[in-house]
């Protein structure tokens, strides 16, 4: 399974792996077990985990710019818990201010006017559920990169023009 394949299911709790999507739905399975089951995306509203990000702004113009994506924010608890020793709160018995300090820890220019106290209790919820499960890993993956450096001339597409002649 990986990171991709999760899926939080709107009326439904918890977090799903997809296991087959169908044009009328997904047939999913619960992460804490259990058994497969269709859910229709006439009832339900299905959003990858890879798409779902943390909005950030930047700090010289104090503007949300972008968001961070939920797996890089999830590979950083990870990093933080491991390495650091920071301890991941409960967010059923933790206060507000403890919540956005340990969010401040991870994500230092999370924006806080726009990323609400249920929405860390939620990231910390799935990232209890996800840590067992080894889909997130400590280092981030490299993607290849093409650089046109690199390209041979076998590589890159020839264009051939025609020339017609006038013969008078």
């Amino acid at each position: 399974m990986e990171f991709k394949d999760i899926l939080a299911v709107s009326a439904m709790p918890g977090l799903y792996e997809s296991l087959n999507a169908r044009p009328d739905g997904v047939m999913i399975r619960p992460l804490a077990g259990g058994n497969p089951r269709f859910a229709s995306n006439r009832i339900h509203t299905f959003s990858p985990l890879d798409k779902i990000g943390i909005y950030i702004y930047d700090p010289a113009t104090s503007l949300t710019t972008d968001s961070e994506g939920l797996e890089e924010v999830m590979r950083k608890m990870l990093v933080a818990e491991t390495k650091e020793g920071v301890t991941v709160p409960n967010p059923k018995k933790a206060s507000s201010a403890e919540l956005k300090s340990y969010l401040k820890g991870i994500l230092p220019n999370y924006d806080e006017e726009r990323v609400y106290v249920s929405d860390i209790k939620k990231l910390i919820k799935w990232f209890n559920i996800i840590k067992p499960l080894d889909v997130i890993d400590l280092e981030p993956k490299k993607e290849v990169e093409e650089d046109a450096a690199t390209t041979t001339e076998s590589d890159t597409p020839t264009v051939v023009e025609a020339t017609t002649e006038n013969k008078d």
